[in-house]
C-alpha cells in the first residue's frame, strides 16, 4: 500500500467525519497529491459521504486508484506484475466504504507501450485481489470494474472474450458470468449496478454504434435512444434500480418506466453527459461542454439543470471555499443526494479531485425531490 502525501487546499481540515448530521454545506478539495503526483479525480462515494475513490495521477505517467477517508487519500497500489508504468483506478465503493472496486495493470494485463492493459480488481481491508477475465484468449486481455453493490458482494464491469470484443459481466463469490450483448451487436460495457447488484446499466455496441441498455434477471433490454438519435449510452443507474442516467446524442438523459427525456445543457454548451442519480432518480448530475470547458451540474425536475459551482456558491454559501475553483464534471452522488464527487481545477491550476455536502437538500432549496412532470417533459424514446 503507499500513502500519498495530501496538500488540502481547502480552508476546512476534518479531523473526525461528522456522519451523524451535517451543521453547514461542506466543499473539499481532497488534494494535489504532493511528491511527484499531477492530478486526481473523484468517481465514486460511499453513502455517508465519508469515503470517496478515484485515481491519482503522478509526473511519472504512474497512475493508481485511491480511497479518501477523514482527510486522508491512501493509494491502493497495483496488481502484482503490472510492470514499471503501471496504471490504475477505482470505480466504484460500497455503502460503507469497506470495499473498493477498479482496475489496474497485472501479471495477466501488464503495462504495454500504450497503457490501456487492466484486470479488474476488489480491494479491502488493505489487500487488493484480481478478478480475472471472462477469457484471456490469445492476446493480452482486457477488463474493467465499474460497480459494485451496497454490501460489496456484487461487482460489474466489463472483460474481454475469446473472440476479442469485451462483454458486460456481473461477478459474485468468485464467479464471473457473461451478460451478453443486445441483439445485433458485438459488444458490451458496463458502467452502474443498483444497491441490491439486481439491475445493471451499460451501452452494447456493434460498428462505432451504441445502445443504452439495463439488465435485469438475465435480460438486457435497449434503452433506445432520445429523439433524433441513434447513440446512447448509460453510465448510471439509481441505487434503487428504477432510473438509469446517461447520454444520447450528445445530451444527457434520465430513463424511467421506459421513458428517456433530455436534460438539456448548461448556457454556453451544446453538449451534456449524465453520469448519476439519487436513490430514486430525483436529482442528476453529471458535465456540460465537455468538448471544451467542460463544468458540472445538477438537475432536477422543478429547476431543470443548473450549473452545480453557482448553485453551491450562492444557494448554499460556499462561495469562498469555491474561490478559484472550476468544478468541471460531477461523478457521482449519495442516494439520499447529499454527498456528490467529481474533479475540477483548483487555485493552482491543477485538476484535484473535491466533494461538496448537502446538509438538508430537501429543505435547502437546493433540489425538488420527486421527478413529477416526468411524462410532460418528455424529449422522446
Amino acid at each position: 500500500m503507499r500513502q500519498i502525501s495530501l496538500c488540502v487546499l481547502s480552508a476546512l481540515v476534518l479531523t473526525s467525519w461528522p456522519t451523524a448530521s451535517w451543521a453547514a454545506p461542506i466543499f473539499l478539495g481532497l488534494g494535489a497529491p504532493a511528491g511527484g503526483a499531477s492530478s486526481s479525480s473523484a468517481i465514486g462515494v460511499s453513502d455517508d459521504g465519508s469515503v470517496v475513490v478515484g485515481q491519482v495521477a503522478s509526473f511519472d505517467n504512474t497512475s493508481q486508484p485511491f480511497r479518501w477517508q477523514n482527510g486522508v487519500m491512501t493509494g491502493l497500489g497495483w496488481l502484482p506484475g503490472a510492470g514499471t508504468s503501471p496504471n490504475g483506478f477505482a470505480r466504484g465503493v460500497s455503502a460503507d466504504g469497506s470495499v473498493v472496486v477498479g482496475a489496474t495493470n497485472s501479471a495477466i494485463a501488464p503495462t504495454p507501450p500504450i497503457n490501456s492493459n487492466h484486470e479488474p480488481f476488489r480491494w479491502q481491508n488493505g489487500v487488493v485481489t484480481g478478478l480475472g477475465f471472462l477469457s484471456i484468449g490469445a492476446s493480452v486481455p482486457v477488463g474493467d470494474a465499474t460497480g459494485v453493490s451496497a454490501d460489496g458482494s456484487v461487482i460489474v464491469g466489463s472483460s474481454s472474450t475469446a473472440d476479442g470484443p469485451l462483454h458486460a459481466y456481473r461477478w459474485q463469490n468468485g464467479s464471473m458470468v457473461d451478460l451478453g450483448v443486445l441483439a445485433g451487436a458485438v459488444e458490451s460495457q458496463v458502467w452502474g449496478v443498483s444497491a441490491n447488484g439486481a439491475v445493471i446499466v451499460g451501452e452494447s455496441s456493434s460498428s462505432g454504434m451504441q445502445e443504452a441498455f439495463r439488465w435485469e434477471n438475465g435480460v438486457m433490454t435497449g434503452l433506445g435512444f432520445l429523439e433524433g438519435g441513434s447513440d446512447s449510452r448509460a453510465y448510471g443507474v439509481s441505487a434503487d434500480g428504477l432510473a438509469t442516467v446517461g447520454v444520447s446524442n450528445l445530451e444527457a438523459f434520465l430513463s424511467m418506466d421506459g421513458v428517456m427525456i433530455g436534460l438539456g445543457v448548461l448556457d454556453g454548451s451544446f453538449d451534456s453527459t449524465a453520469y448519476a442519480a439519487s436513490d430514486d432518480g430525483a436529482i442528476v448530475v453529471g458535465a456540460s461542454g465537455e468538448f471544451f470547458t467542460p463544468s458540472a451540474f445538477v438537475w432536477d425536475s422543478v429547476n431543470g439543470m443548473r450549473n452545480l459551482q453557482q448553485v453551491l456558491s450562492t444557494t448554499y454559501g460556499l462561495a469562498g471555499q469555491l474561490a478559484g475553483w472550476h468544478l468541471q464534471g460531477a461523478r457521482d452522488i449519495s442516494p439520499d443526494g447529499r454527498a456528490i464527487v467529481g474533479y475540477g481545477t483548483n487555485p493552482a491550476g491543477m485538476q484535484e479531485a473535491w466533494l461538496a455536502i448537502i446538509p438538508e437538500p430537501s429543505t435547502g432549496l437546493l433540489f425538488a425531490l420527486g421527478v413529477g412532470g416526468l411524462a410532460a417533459r418528455r424529449h422522446g424514446s
